[in-house]
């Protein structure tokens, strides 16, 4: 009997090769990812504290190794820059100005 299937016809025969393609995954690669997943659980129950008004505190879990963030404040302010321009220029910027007032005061008075 012979059997076709669509499903890997845009695989190359290189990747044929590989177990991932057929769903078959390094049981080492697992036991990484779990003794990871250990070490995150380890590192929660460090970290995590619970204040005097009963609500829990925790700071944000970090990988390591990751690459660096890059740096785009000047693209930021370049585009607050233009919009501000934008806003100007066709008489808005009053308008947007009082919301963010409005809003100010809102959180204000929470």
């Amino acid at each position: 009997m012979l059997i076709t299937s669509t499903l890997l016809a845009e695989v190359s025969v290189c990747d044929l090769w590989k177990f991932e393609t057929i769903g078959i995954t390094d049981t080492t690669e697992r036991l990484s990812q779990e003794e990871q997943d250990e070490v995150t659980r380890q590192q929660f129950l460090r970290i995590v504290s619970r204040g005097e008004d009963g609500r829990y505190s925790v700071s944000l879990p970090w990988i390591g190794g990751h690459p660096k963030l890059p740096n785009n404040k000047e693209i930021a302010v370049q585009r607050l820059l233009n919009a501000i321009n934008k806003l100007t220029t066709t008489s808005k910027f009053e308008r947007y100005e009082a919301v963010f007032q409005e809003w100010l005061l809102l959180l204000l008075l929470l």
